[in-house]
C-alpha cells in the first residue's frame, strides 16, 4: 500500500537516489539543497511511500507570494516502479492543494520541451501552456511554462 505524506528534511537522501534513477545528472539535487528545500517556510513537498518506508515519488513546489500569489511545480519524480498508475497526478493535486489552502491563485510550473510525459500530465490536468521560454535550461534546452487558475479555498 502506498501513502502520501509530507516530506522532511530527512527525506533528503532518498529523494537524491530517486533522483539519480530518473533524471539526466543536471537535473538530480544535491542532499544539501533537497534539505533546504524541505526545511523552508516556502516550500510545499509530499512523498510517495509504500509500508517499508521507500520513497517512490516527490513533488515540491514553491510558495510566490507575487502580485498575484502562486505557487509553482519545481519538481515531481515518479519512481520508474509505479510510473503510469496516476501517482504523479495525485502528487501533483496535494500540492495544488496545498497551496490553494495557502492563498495561492495560480500554479506554474516549466517543463522540458523533450519532456512529453510531463507536458501531457499538465495538460491533463488543466494547466494551459502560457510560451516558452528558450534555452531555459543547462544544456539550452527550451522551456514550456504551464499555468493554471486554482480555487482559493
Amino acid at each position: 500500500m502506498l501513502l502520501i505524506e509530507k516530506t522532511l528534511p530527512g527525506d533528503a537522501r532518498q529523494i537524491n537516489k530517486l533522483e539519480s534513477e530518473c533524471y539526466q545528472s543536471e537535473d538530480v539535487f544535491s542532499v544539501s539543497r533537497l534539505r533546504y528545500l524541505f526545511s523552508s517556510e516556502c516550500t510545499v513537498s509530499f512523498k510517495i511511500c509504500d509500508e517499508n518506508g521507500t520513497i517512490l515519488g516527490n513533488v515540491i513546489g514553491l510558495i510566490r507570494r507575487f502580485s498575484i500569489p502562486s505557487g509553482r511545480i519545481y519538481k515531481i519524480t515518479v519512481s520508474h516502479q509505479i510510473a503510469g498508475q496516476g501517482w504523479a497526478t495525485k502528487l501533483l493535486k496535494a500540492t495544488e492543494k496545498c497551496f490553494a489552502e495557502l492563498g495561492m491563485k495560480k500554479c506554474c510550473a516549466e517543463v522540458r520541451v523533450s519532456n512529453t510525459p510531463s507536458r501531457k500530465l499538465f495538460e491533463k490536468n488543466n494547466y494551459t501552456e502560457y510560451g516558452k521560454l528558450e534555452k531555459y535550461y543547462p544544456n539550452s534546452e527550451t522551456a514550456i511554462k504551464f499555468w493554471k487558475q486554482l480555487l482559493v479555498v
